[in-house]
């Protein structure tokens, strides 16, 4: 298997750590499957900066998806703050389809309106794109028109057919509201809700779910957190009353915070001096790291390589 391989060749290799069973167990690494890694090809009509970007990024596809969540939303929140769930935006939006739901999108923290900030922004390039107010459904709905006849009108996920509907602070939702959502993120169907003061009888409708949830959530506006309030596993952060089944749902769920808040406090300053340094000039607006036309450009040209490198990111 090693027989071509040459002095000075770069190569990607899966290996697996085994420990001996004698000389004190000392661990030693074998050789899976050891492959040539695949140059990446853009098409010839992406922006000049993203071709560059991806020659200069060309030893390894985990540093291009890296580099464009850095790039990615520096309007919104400077260059290193959030990357985490810059990446996961960015994921979801690869995933979009009108052939299947996308990747939902879960931002657990305190400032929710700079989560929030980040979701707008975001879905501004996906396919489509739909704001959750507390003005429309959720799920769907029967209606009545005035000739009697009864209608089924689309909510905010039936809307955002093929693209992404940010649903907003879902802190700030009720019980129902919270398990309409979970039950169609769960068996990817949009239930037909009926309305008790319509008198309507109809059949139980269901429609495919066809778009990405993206929601953000404050611990902190957790009713009676003495009793329910919990901290994840791993990370040890306060979940208030986010509970195990609303977390399944979400394909992608991000803590923004840490357990002693250093990183929030150092994004905060940089946030902050980010901040100060734009009310200086204003005269001048901010200049993203990558412009929104080309990053447009990028996921409807090459959205196939997109998703590769995101997948990859991903497993």
């Amino acid at each position: 298997m090693l027989g071509r391989i040459v002095p000075g060749q770069r190569l990607q290799a899966t290996v697996m750590v085994v420990s001996r069973t004698h000389r004190n167990r000392v661990p030693y690494l074998e050789g899976i499957f050891v492959y040539s890694p695949i140059p990446l090809r853009p098409p010839t009509v992406l922006p000049p900066m993203f071709r560059k970007l991806v020659a200069d990024r060309q030893s390894s596809p985990w540093s291009l998806v890296l580099t464009l969540a850095y790039m990615f939303a520096t309007t919104v929140a400077p260059a290193g703050t959030f990357h985490t769930l810059k990446l996961s935006l960015l994921l979801s939006l690869a995933s979009c389809s009108p052939d299947k739901a996308g990747l939902a999108v879960l931002a657990v923290g305190s400032n929710t309106t700079l989560l929030l900030r980040l979701l707008w922004y975001g879905a501004r390039f996906a396919p489509h794109n739909v704001i959750h107010s507390s003005l429309n459904d959720l799920t769907a709905s029967y209606t009545r028109d005035s000739f009697g006849q009864i209608w089924v009108q689309a909510g905010s996920l039936l809307l955002a057919h093929g693209g992404v509907c940010v649903l907003g602070d879902f802190s700030k939702f009720k019980k129902e509201a919270r398990h309409s959502v979970c039950n169609a993120l769960e068996s990817g169907m949009v239930q037909v809700d009926a309305n008790a003061r319509l008198r309507i009888h109809a059949a139980t409708l269901k429609y495919p779910l066809r778009s990405s949830a993206w929601a953000c959530y404050d611990p902190a506006t957790a009713k009676g957190r003495s009793t329910i309030e919990t901290d994840e596993t791993f990370l040890h952060v306060p979940l208030g009353d986010l509970t195990k089944s609303i977390t399944d749902v979400f394909g992608l769920v991000v803590y923004t915070e840490t357990p002693g808040g250093e990183c929030e406090s150092k994004a905060e300053d940089v946030i902050t001096l980010h901040t100060l340094l734009e009310a200086t000039k204003p005269q001048e607006p901010p200049v993203p790291l990558i412009s929104q036309e080309d990053l447009k450009q990028v996921y409807s040209t090459s959205g196939k390589l997109v998703t590769m490198l995101l997948n990859i990111v991903r497993s």
